[in-house]
């Protein structure tokens, strides 16, 4: 009897830690390490072809210009976080990676970037759509050109295995 108590509060308490989990995005994904390497992976296995590109920690400072984040925010959510950007403004470019802080939403972090990038900053071109997505706590933020996106997001979703919901903010108007 008390071995079967005991099983149905492990049990019960399994269970609260996934739903707790949830809560903050995908609970489950396969990506470990910095922001960093798992962009130059996803990055790699994407094979996609922007031109000259340079990968760099974003800050509190640039988080409005890279995430659509005032700095307040991004020390709320971020943890850490590398952008991959094109090195010319004549390509509207940028894919960034973000881990979120223990604790923070997920969810809060893909709408508050989903509201506040500007996805026509660059000059004379703009992209054609600008998507976030989640795996557990990571956010990767994708603004490109559609094939450039499209491969992305696949090469993301075969390295993460478990991904949240796609949300395309911005498509270029026709």
């Amino acid at each position: 009897m008390k071995k079967a108590f005991a099983a149905a509060v492990a049990a019960l308490a399994i269970i609260v830690s996934f739903t707790a989990c949830g809560s903050s995005g995908s609970a489950e994904t396969n990506l470990t390490g910095s922001t960093a390497t798992i962009l130059e992976n996803v990055l790699n296995a994407a094979a996609a072809n922007v031109g000259v590109t340079e990968l760099a920690e974003v800050t509190a400072e640039d988080a409005q210009s890279t995430l659509g984040l005032s700095a307040a925010d991004f020390d709320k959510y971020v943890a850490e976080a590398t952008v991959s950007r094109a090195l010319m403004m004549t390509s509207a470019h940028e894919v960034t990676l973000v881990k979120v802080k223990d604790g923070a939403s997920v969810a809060d972090l893909k709408a508050a970037i989903a509201a506040g990038f500007d996805s026509t900053k660059w000059i004379c071109v703009v992209p054609d759509k600008s998507v976030v997505i989640d795996s557990g706590s990571y956010v990767l933020l994708v603004v490109s050109y559609s094939d450039t996106v499209d491969a992305i997001l696949k090469a993301f979703k075969d390295a993460a295995g478990t991904v949240g919901s796609e949300n395309v903010f911005y498509t270029r108007p026709v």
